[in-house]
């Protein structure tokens, strides 16, 4: 299994990453003109010479560096000469440093790379939702040489997964640890309200990530949603190579380095005995409470999830009423899951209060 993960461009997460196999990093500047799929407010300040000597020692170690560009939208500055030449100057320099791939989300983006720069891989990003074998061959019309599968829909429906692996030759890549609602319907919003957070020409002011709030909400009040999401657990990774899938990414690029470390380690051994959130915890959105206080007040017993995913082996979840005529992901978070009641009553009152003040237009 090739493992990808993302990189905050520091060494050390190399040097301490290569003995569990990663073959992949990616990541991107703070900003840059066409932005990417997290907002820039917990992210590192990065210059263009760590980037560039950061890929000069992925090569070195066997390891290839992909760089994200994968904001959904860009107010079709994509058509515009200004616009075309501040991407091509983008992408000129990324050649030049020698990164190895993109990740895109803009058709026309795609069109343009492999036209200009037929040398530079194109990896098609996990915000356009590729969930279908229609979708997948479209993409590998445009010129995609892999994509990203939409995690929120393919990674329990393994009727689907085995579809879209037989019917393209080009590589697949599965998210592992997204941690999202299961088929979120906010999703292209919120695709494109990162996507226009992280392009250098958008310095707007903005308090809350109004997206995240409402995710974090729900799982919080109802702890039973990390089940009902789209992870991969280290356990499971054998019933994906089962069905032909041998690439796997590791998000997301806000993780401190020691963590970002426990994550490959994990999914490189196929197990992990503590708290399934050190794996799954986000760090790069903008929330009321801080990744810490998550992992030091709610916990998930991996083990206890062992056999978890036989249920959804066998069907598909989405076609039973969840919750209702369907308890199983309930069953396990009451035997997996402990969170911390004051910490719960905390999260949601300062959430409400967020979502109040988004929600009045009398700024």
């Amino acid at each position: 299994m090739n493992i990808s993960i993302a990189t905050n461009f520091d060494n050390k997460l190399i040097d301490l990453v290569k003995q569990y196999g990663v073959t992949n990093l990616f990541g991107k500047l703070k900003n840059d003109f066409i932005g990417g799929g997290l907002e820039r407010e917990h992210l590192d300040d990065i210059d263009r010479l760590k980037v560039e000597n950061h890929v000069k020692y992925a090569h070195k170690n066997n390891m290839t560096v992909n760089y994200t560009l994968n904001s959904p939208c860009l107010g079709n500055d994509e058509f515009t000469y200004e616009g075309k030449q501040h991407i091509k100057e983008l992408l000129d320099w990324l050649t030049e440093i020698k990164i190895d791939s993109v990740t895109v989300s803009i058709p026309a983006l795609l069109r343009y790379i492999k036209k200009e720069y037929p040398n530079l891989e194109v990896k098609i990003s996990s915000s356009v939702c590729v969930d279908s074998v229609a979708k997948a061959k479209r993409w590998v019309e445009f010129g995609a040489d892999c994509i990203v599968l939409d995690p929120m829909v393919v990674n329990r429906n393994f009727k689907i997964l085995k579809a879209i692996r037989d019917a393209v030759d080009i590589e697949l890549e599965l998210i592992v640890n997204n941690n999202c609602m299961y088929e979120c319907p906010l999703l292209t919003y919120h695709q494109s309200y990162m996507g226009h957070s992280s392009r250098e020409t958008d310095n707007k002011e903005i308090k809350y990530d109004f997206c995240y709030l409402n995710c974090s909400k729900k799982r919080v009040e109802n702890p039973v949603n990390y089940l009902i999401s789209d992870i991969i657990r280290p356990e499971d990774i054998g019933i994906y190579e089962a069905l032909g899938y041998n690439q796997i990414k590791i998000i997301d690029r806000g993780t401190p380095i020691e963590l970002m470390v426990i994550r490959a380690k994990a999914y490189f051994e196929r197990r992990y005995d503590g708290n399934l959130l050190d794996l799954i915890q986000h760090f790069g959105y903008r929330d009321v409470s801080f990744p810490d206080e998550y992992l030091k007040n709610i916990y998930i017993d991996n083990k206890k999830l062992d056999n978890f995913m036989k249920k959804f082996e066998k069907g598909y979840c989405y076609l039973i009423g969840c919750g209702e005529t369907c308890r199983h992901c309930h069953d396990y978070a009451s035997e997996a899951i402990n969170i911390d009641k004051s910490f719960q009553l905390k999260h949601l009152e300062a959430v409400n209060q967020a979502l109040l003040e988004i929600e009045n237009l009398a700024l």
